[in-house]
């Protein structure tokens, strides 16, 4: 099996790079890539915000998946170690 270790845990298998899409995070909280800690905070809480179900009564039901998704993203970008494990591996490293 192919793969890296990741925090002393299991090998995992590493996903050729065309098939990384590690970009999905940065696009649900409305950022580039290289996107500092501050820029990330914002981002968290302009989207939080606008994608909050108590702010969305009308479309509750999509505004609680993307407020889901806005809070999956955040946990993500805001740690170091998983944003690293991130930018190089996309969804797969938590997989």
């Amino acid at each position: 099996e192919d793969g890296n270790p990741v925090m002393g845990g299991p090998r995992m298998r590493t996903p050729p790079p065309d098939q990384v899409n590690n970009s999905l995070y940065y696009e649900v909280l409305e950022l580039e890539k290289n996107a500092t800690v501050d820029e990330v905070k914002k981002g968290y809480r302009k989207m939080a915000l606008r994608w909050h179900p108590d702010k969305n009564q009308a479309k509750k039901e999509e505004a609680e998946e993307r407020f889901k998704k806005v809070s999956e993203a955040y946990e993500c970008l805001s740690d170091p170690q998983k944003r690293a494990l991130y930018d190089k591996y996309g969804h797969a490293a938590f997989e």
